[in-house]
């Protein structure tokens, strides 16, 4: 769970998407195929964190649509 949490905070505190590709131990990563829309951060024990990257009026923000173990079949 303090991954989770870890993640969370790099989220907050970044400015845009560059910063999260910094964090290298994120593995912040376009997904592909027909997930080509989203994004994913890692977390521990084969857990990523899948978000969509969304843009209105305000800016661009980071829409969280699951945790996914990425080990299961």
């Amino acid at each position: 769970m303090d991954a989770f949490f870890d993640v969370m905070t790099a989220i907050v505190h970044a400015r845009d998407e560059r910063d999260l590709r910094e964090l290298k131990h994120l593995h912040f990563e376009k997904l592909k195929g027909k997930r080509k829309y989203q994004r994913s951060l890692a977390l521990h024990g084969g857990f990523r964190l899948i978000v969509q990257l969304v843009e209105d009026s305000d800016g661009n923000y980071l829409f969280i649509e699951e945790i996914e173990d990425y080990h299961k079949g």
